[in-house]
């Protein structure tokens, strides 16, 4: 299955999700359509990413969040 293409059962989408950088550039992309990740204290979108933790810094408030923050996971 390519890449680009979404699950559409959930044999495909176990596949699909197990590899961990995809499922989280997923979640990224459902949760940031527009690619720009917003602080979800202060709404600030001047932010730095920490590839190493997998979580953003904001430059305003110099807080850290991940994609999960906010949601139920």
């Amino acid at each position: 299955m390519s890449e680009s293409r979404e699950p559409k059962n959930l044999l495909e989408a176990i596949r699909y999700f197990s590899d961990e950088q995809v499922a989280f550039d997923f979640v990224v992309k459902l949760r940031w359509p527009t690619g720009e990740p917003t602080c979800p204290r202060c709404g600030c979108l001047d932010n730095y990413y920490l590839s190493t933790r997998r979580i953003w810094k904001c430059s305003g408030c110099k807080r850290q969040f991940s994609v999960k923050v906010g949601t139920i996971f």
